[in-house]
């Protein structure tokens, strides 16, 4: 078994490895043993549309096995139903676990301003407008994970529907047979009128319809100790 230090130096090494020494990467994958490694395709967003299936070989080919989907520029999934994106990913040898999608309208964070070259289109399918819409698409891929990674967490108000949205969704989810997940980044450890977020989110969400996706990076520039969570 890896430990954490042996995994984070490793991860690191063999993504910087997977872009100029593909062999490295490869190396690492193979001492990593058992654990099945996974990428989220939003990290190629503005360079896999160019060549969708093209880019998810070179994904394959460097050593990942898994991979988690999310919103490109390209219409649906990636330019294909989800049908055709869960059959062009088998047929590489990739399993296709999960696909982020968005809480509410997406807005920007105050201050802070899309990455340069990045645009958004008129509607983005968002679970308080096109839960059973985004459900269904979902379960049409034969994904056994939905992921919301983003929703208003401003004010006691927005965490007060955005729990609700997403004990909501969770019921749907299980009725066709899928997990939701909520991927947090540094916003819901920011204190709301002397509350954390994320702490409300876990005591008012259904255990056992939403379960938490944890992200170690932003958890750790919200200077949060992950361990503490995973306990929570």
């Amino acid at each position: 078994m890896l430990n954490r230090r042996k995994f984070l130096a490793g991860t690191g090494a063999a993504a910087l490895g997977a872009l100029v020494l593909p062999k490295a990467a490869s190396a690492f994958f193979m001492e990593a043993g058992r654990h099945a490694l996974g990428v989220q395709l939003f990290t190629l967003f503005g360079v896999i549309e160019a060549d969708v299936k093209g880019n998810l070989k070179k994904i394959a080919d460097i050593g990942y096995t898994e991979i988690e989907s999310a919103f490109s520029k390209l219409p649906h999934y990636y330019g294909m139903s989800p049908k055709e994106f869960a059959v062009t990913c088998k047929d590489l040898g990739l399993s296709w676990k999960s696909h982020h999608v968005l809480g509410a309208p997406f807005k920007l964070p105050k201050g802070t301003k899309l990455p340069k070259g990045m645009t958004l289109p008129p509607h983005m399918a968002n679970l308080k407008d096109d839960m059973q819409q985004l459900v269904d698409e979902a379960a049409e891929g034969g994904i056994p994970y939905l992921v919301c990674a983003n929703i208003p967490t401003e004010t006691l108000d927005e965490i007060k529907e955005s729990i609700e949205i997403l004990n909501k969704t969770g019921e749907a989810c299980k009725k066709a047979k899928m997990q939701l997940c909520y991927h947090n980044h540094d916003m819901e450890f920011k204190e709301v009128e002397g509350k954390i977020p994320y702490h409300l989110m876990l005591d008012g969400m259904d255990a056992n319809l939403v379960k938490m996706e944890l992200d170690l990076c932003w958890v750790t520039k919200a200077g949060v100790n992950p361990v503490d969570l995973f306990k929570a």
